[in-house]
């Protein structure tokens, strides 16, 4: 298992996650290379003095450089783990190919019984959604596609066939209200999964940065063994 930590500058949370996930593994027998790197790093650079505190209280002394995020780096990873929403998001514009192997670290080891109802429920409400949208498209595809034709072909009568397309627009609104209304109230429910930026804190700040990231580590971990442990059953 390869796995990429990414964070912004890859200073302080990613070199962390890196240093801890590699010890945490090693402790529980687990075969993991771990790699880190900042979407807008400087290459070369050290962790920042307070991330090599914390990591040197947790008897960690390994030397760490900055890295750029390469498509490279995202292609080596089985797994890459972002800080926060946002680098998550960055990485899947960046990489659109890559989108199966791209999540948060909190999200990734997110197991709780809420969310994972939540995600069910999403996801028929989304096959719903398509569902209907497409049975929409097969009842009333040749007439969208005449007044489509009839847009281009008519410059002249634009304004019209605009309303009349904006009309049928308006009823597959209308079809799909309860579905897309319910999509909004669960994607409101959505945890916060960013793990905050200790750059420029205190040193209480990295140990607290430092504690979260590792309780995810452990969560992670337990997830991978669980994984490890359902590709070893289907293969028997």
């Amino acid at each position: 298992m390869r796995i990429l930590f990414v964070c912004t500058g890859n200073t302080c949370r990613s070199p962390m996650a890196e240093k801890l996930l590699r010890k945490m593994a090693a402790e529980n027998e687990m075969d993991i290379q771990v790699q880190s790197a900042g979407i807008f790093a400087s290459p070369g650079s050290a962790a920042s003095s307070h991330a090599a505190t914390v990591l040197d209280k947790k008897g960690i002394t390994e030397a760490h450089q900055s890295q750029i995020v390469s498509e490279s780096l995202i292609d080596w990873a089985d797994l890459v783990m972002t800080m926060t929403e946002s680098h998550k998001h960055t990485l899947l514009q960046q990489f659109p190919d890559y989108e199966d192997k791209i999540y948060t670290l909190k999200e990734y080891t997110d197991a709780s019984p809420e969310t994972q109802e939540r995600n069910e429920e999403l996801e028929c409400l989304y096959a719903r959604l398509a569902e209907k949208q497409e049975e929409f498209m097969k009842q009333h595809r040749e007439e969208i596609h005449r007044l489509e034709d009839q847009y281009q072909a008519l410059y002249s009568q634009l304004e019209l066939v605009r309303e009349e397309l904006d009309e049928w627009k308006e009823r597959i609104m209308r079809e799909t209200v309860e579905e897309r209304n319910q999509i909004a109230i669960l994607e409101r429910q959505t945890p916060n999964y960013d793990i905050g930026d200790p750059f420029g804190g205190s040193l209480e700040m990295y140990e607290r940065c430092a504690s979260e990231i590792e309780k995810s580590l452990e969560q992670l971990l337990a997830v991978l063994k669980e994984e490890a442990q359902s590709a070893s059953e289907r293969n028997y």
